[in-house]
């Protein structure tokens, strides 16, 4: 593949949304280089070493992000999967109110307002509130003695599980702020690195290969191919047909020029059936496919799925 050095854009941090799988695909690709050349060169020692604090630093809040989502989307089950055990204690709490309270009287409806399965309706913040009003009234009446322990021991589970939650949630943002920072700076230091490196090897200029992904470092086609680029809009949740032709010999340049993954295929007639596995491109990114491979000649139509229920999208496509 031809390679054209696009040196005034910083390739690394082109993306109008972070690309945090890309970057660490990026990160890694150079800082693996550099470390396995670093005893060859002085040079590439003293940028390695460099290179591996602000490396460090993105990899360890990715690691942290990563695994801080993770628990807290498990604490959030958590909180909806305790209510499971929560509406088969007020059916029996609310057999135990009855022996004391009539159904319907005025006393029985300070207890359950709403009915029982009211109160575990709605967001976390709301099923909190109701919860805790349901508490309250059952140890305001002293009839209900047989049960306020039992009610006082899941209102406290509840709130357990609930504060752990927000913890989990205050956790998450802040680790993204700072992740945000560190993704920033990571590609700020590739970007000074690839100049570093063509200007060390500015006699074989040919070695900087040896530590990027060199599709990066292409000029982006659309920008040297614009007139006969297709643009394809592509509205939230649709699946449309591309008005392209193209034969058996052809390649295509696919660019995502979105902010969301996009979905593509080749088909034989426009109302096939859309197959298990598609083609798939980051937002962003780009991808050089022959029609070959998509199944020309018999495959003549190219269709793209966009997934996503609130974005647009738009690709665009250049025969090469």
């Amino acid at each position: 593949m031809k390679k054209h050095f696009h040196l005034f854009v910083n390739c690394f941090l082109t993306l109008k949304k972070r690309n945090h799988k890309k970057m660490a695909k990026h990160s890694t690709i150079n800082y693996e280089a550099l470390k396995a050349h670093q005893n060859e060169d002085p040079f590439i020692k003293e940028l390695f070493l460099k290179t591996k604090a602000v490396y460090t630093a993105y990899h360890d809040l990715l690691g942290d992000l990563v695994s801080t989502k993770a628990t807290k989307k498990g604490t959030v089950l958590s909180f909806y999967n305790y209510l499971k055990t929560l509406r088969s204690k007020l059916k029996e709490w609310d057999l135990e109110v009855q022996r004391v309270l009539k159904e319907g009287t005025p006393e029985y409806v300070a207890i359950f307002p709403n009915g029982k399965s009211f109160i575990l309706q709605g967001t976390q913040e709301q099923i909190m509130a109701k919860f805790s009003g349901f508490y309250t009234n059952v140890l305001l009446n002293s009839g209900l003695a047989a049960i306020t322990d039992d009610v006082s021991l899941h209102y406290q589970s509840l709130q357990t599980i609930y504060g752990s939650k927000n913890e989990k949630l205050s956790k998450t943002n802040t680790s993204t702020t700072d992740l945000d920072k560190a993704y920033d700076q990571m590609g700020k230091t590739l970007y000074c690195n690839m100049l570093m490196l063509i200007v060390h090897f500015v006699d074989n200029p040919v070695n900087v290969e040896n530590y990027f992904d060199m599709t990066l470092l292409r000029t982006p086609q659309k920008h040297s191919k614009k007139d006969n680029a297709y643009k394809l809009p592509l509205p939230a949740n649709s699946i449309r047909i591309a008005d392209i032709g193209f034969s058996i010999g052809d390649t295509l340049l696919i660019i995502n020029n979105g902010t969301n993954s996009i979905s593509f295929y080749a088909a034989a007639t426009a109302d096939a059936a859309t197959p298990a596995i598609l083609n798939e491109i980051a937002p962003g990114e780009e991808l050089e496919i022959t029609a070959a491979s998509l199944g020309a000649p018999n495959n003549k139509f190219l269709i793209f799925v966009n997934t996503s229920l609130t974005d647009e999208g738009e690709v665009e496509i250049v025969l090469i």
